[in-house]
């Protein structure tokens, strides 16, 4: 919502005065998404019909962006809501900083904690974007081709997106945001809709985890790989004994194949594997979108930290060095999957 209008507007009449009045009071804060491009111009005021002053300015910078934030009525966040928003971890990206303060304060009274990111800082594969519940981001007017890469880096994370723009701006773009963005707002924004879209799309996460994970119990599927013939007869034979069914490998481009081919729950291979080593495989798998949320466990006999620090780097869940024992091997991999101790 823009500040000015290029109209003369009178406001001498009650009705009008009580309609603008309506309007503010109804308004929270918005016009985060773009700069407006007025380079010059100029506007008259006029109060009872006569013309009191004119005023003229010119400027080759764009109107910053702006939150308008006006009192409004005190609102209570129901306990229902609540318990879906509390504790959850946001990240707040590509807002000025005056903007991200006033969607920090909305999060305050509901214990939602945040991190205020630039959009230069939204890499892929980021662990830090990993341990975040949801997103709430600022959608600019420029350079939306690289937005667009940012966004399609979110949705890797496969976490609920809130998007803040224009009409205007949404509606030329939704299109091509749509398979990346679970809500839309449009400015200005009202704090309890940004709320109740959080929790819509929280609620909706909550909900697919669920059938997902009575889905995992049923068949729990995982792709192995081991240079050791042994390992492999003892680790599959463990695997199975729980229900688990076990595709193995023989070498790290298998490892990939089968991921992208059967989308296990889990991999489970050795650093030392023919043709692609397993820090190889483990990059692969991390940097590709349709294999990047699958679980690894990296099974070795080496123990070097230079090592585990490179597997951790690269992305990996778990490292257990070998020998090891089966039953803690199960109880990780459980673990990972939340599965039933």
């Amino acid at each position: 919502m823009g500040l000015w209008r290029e109209t003369t507007q009178e406001l001498g009449t009650e009705p009008e005065k009580e309609e603008l009045e309506n309007q503010e009071k109804g308004m929270l804060w918005g016009d985060t998404a773009s700069k407006p491009d007025i380079s010059s111009g100029q506007f008259e005021i006029t109060v009872n019909g006569e013309s009191h002053a004119t005023i003229a300015f010119a400027t080759t910078e764009p109107v910053a962006d702006l939150i308008v934030h006006l009192p409004v009525e005190v609102f209570e966040t129901p306990a229902e809501i609540l318990s879906v928003l509390a504790g959850k971890r946001m990240a707040v990206i590509g807002f000025e900083n005056s903007e991200a303060d006033k969607i920090l304060k909305t999060f305050t009274p509901t214990q939602i904690s945040s991190t205020v990111l630039e959009w230069a800082e939204v890499l892929p594969q980021s662990e830090s974007l990993r341990q975040h519940d949801a997103f709430v981001l600022n959608f600019p007017s420029k350079n939306n081709d690289a937005v667009w890469l940012k966004l399609s880096d979110l949705s890797r994370v496969k976490k609920p997106i809130i998007c803040i723009g224009h009409a205007a701006l949404l509606l030329q773009r939704a299109h091509k945001i749509r398979d990346y963005v679970s809500e839309f707002l449009i400015t200005p924004v009202r704090e309890e809709e940004l709320l109740l879209r959080l929790y819509n799309a929280l609620s909706a996460v909550v909900t697919e985890t669920a059938g997902q994970t009575v889905a995992k119990n049923a068949t729990v599927k995982v792709v192995l790989a081991d240079d050791d013939p042994t390992t492999v007869t003892l680790v599959s034979t463990i695997l199975r004994k729980y229900d688990i069914e076990c595709h193995i490998a023989q070498n790290g481009q298998e490892v990939v194949d089968l991921c992208k081919a059967v989308q296990p729950d889990a991999a489970i291979f050795d650093i030392s594997l023919p043709y692609i080593d397993g820090f190889e495989v483990l990059k692969l798998l991390k940097n590709d979108a349709t294999t990047f949320e699958i679980p690894v466990i990296l099974l070795t006999a080496r123990k070097q930290e230079t090592d585990i620090m490179r597997a951790f780097a690269l992305g990996t869940e778990d490292y257990i060095t070998k020998p090891f024992n089966p039953m803690e091997l199960i109880a990780r991999l459980k673990r990972l999957l939340k599965l039933p101790a």
